[in-house]
């Protein structure tokens, strides 16, 4: 594709994908002056064709874009001809995941040595059986190969979970993610989010009767409140 260095900066990331960052950058994209009539919509396809493909400029994988025309004018370049070059801002969603970050895919393969998994729908992760934390047990349940947790029965690995893995090594020319399970908060993304909210649950309750015990509160205050925070977990739960 015909496009010129980039400006990049704003940097947003997701904390359970963080592979992902969301940029603004400014662009100088070369198109040919047949397309001058409609310069946004020859831009948008200069830049479609590097979706889903690693970019030096950009520093990942584009996932997605939103442009606008900076300015009406062009610039013809030298050495160039006929092109001309046209600035435009742009919000960009890359993909990059660097080394230990956390990503997020579905299991679509499992057996005693490996877990395969795709992320975002085009990138394949494996993760081989040195890098499966030992409390897992490769099991075959009704069937189905999975790996089943020796320390929670109920978290459990098969194909369709979604899966948090640890990023090892991440090869930029075929979208291949190495990926590992050895740190405690990899795993079954249902499962940890749970686990999280238990012991979010749990630090307000200490919360509470740290701060019944120290100020003296009314006894029937404090029973109020646990029932509210009893309530509200039932409910998260049923859900």
């Amino acid at each position: 594709a015909l496009l010129c260095s980039a400006h990049l900066s704003t940097e947003t990331r997701s904390s359970s994908m963080e592979g992902l960052k969301l940029t603004n950058a400014e662009l100088l994209v070369y198109i040919h002056p047949s397309k001058s009539g409609n310069k946004l919509k020859a831009i948008c396809r200069e830049l479609s064709s590097l979706l889903f493909q690693y970019d030096e400029i950009f520093d990942g994988v584009l996932l997605a874009f939103d442009v606008t025309v900076k300015s009406k004018g062009a610039k013809i370049l030298a050495g160039l001809n006929p092109y001309f070059g046209v600035k435009v801002e742009a919000s960009l969603l890359l993909f990059n995941p660097k080394p230990n970050s956390l990503v997020e895919g579905k299991i679509v393969k499992i057996s005693p040595e490996t877990i395969h998994v795709i992320v975002l729908g085009f990138s394949a992760a494996v993760v081989t059986d040195i890098d499966i934390r030992e409390e897992f047990k490769y099991r075959m349940r009704n069937g189905e190969d999975c790996f089943v947790s020796s320390s929670h029965k109920r978290h459990v690995l098969k194909v369709g979970t979604m899966l948090r893995l640890q990023v090892e090594s991440f090869d930029e020319e075929v979208m291949h993610i190495a990926g590992s399970l050895l740190p405690a908060n990899t795993g079954c993304v249902k499962w940890l989010e749970k686990q999280s909210e238990e012991a979010l649950h749990m630090d307000r309750l200490v919360l509470i009767f740290t701060l019944f015990f120290t100020y003296h509160c009314d006894p029937h205050l404090l029973l109020r409140i646990l029932l509210f925070f009893s309530s509200g977990m039932i409910i998260n739960e049923g859900k």
